[in-house]
């Protein structure tokens, strides 16, 4: 279950446990927020916390992530296949059959990585993809959720003198 937490601060302590696992941290792996201001002349603002992690959690996080991605390519690579191979003049059976086979194998590869990311979890990991997200910011005030109440009740130790939101469910 995730919770999610607001804090204000210029600065963060972060336990040194992983906030996937809660075992002791080996690197870092980042929780990134994005804004964008204006409406004529955009700009993006870009902020982010390092967040301790396992090498293994951070693997499991990037597979996951990566498998994520290749059914929507499958998919428009599928209809990039289909329309191609119908407006080349073949009828449409073996376009759409051909369509079909490019979206099978999509569909095969993902299956496969999922089940390779699957492969590098713990038993104890909280999140199949980033343990700590951090969903925005406004000055000092940050929004953060946590898919590891281990870990949460941690953080929220290590920043006690900090002004904290009750904790939510999401």
């Amino acid at each position: 279950m995730p919770y999610r937490l607001q804090i204000s601060a210029n600065l963060l302590s972060w336990p040194r446990a992983y906030a996937c696992c809660t075992g002791t941290a080996e690197t870092e792996m980042r929780a990134v927020a994005q804004r964008t201001t204006g409406k004529r002349v955009q700009h993006t603002t870009t902020m982010w916390w390092e967040v301790p992690h396992c090498r293994r959690c951070v693997d499991h996080s990037i597979r996951f992530a990566r498998a994520s991605r290749v059914l929507p390519g499958a998919l428009l690579c599928s209809g990039v296949a289909w329309a191609l191979l119908a407006i080349g003049g073949v009828n449409v059976w073996p376009a759409l059959l051909a369509a079909a086979a490019v979206l099978g194998s999509g569909i095969f590869l993902y299956r496969h990585m999922i089940t390779s990311a699957a492969e590098r979890l713990l038993p104890d990991c909280a999140s199949r993809t980033s343990a700590v997200r951090y969903l925005a910011w406004h000055g000092t005030f940050h929004t953060l959720v946590f898919t590891n109440r281990d870990y949460l009740d941690e953080f929220i130790a290590s920043n006690e003198r900090k002004k904290m939101s009750d904790i939510r469910e999401i």
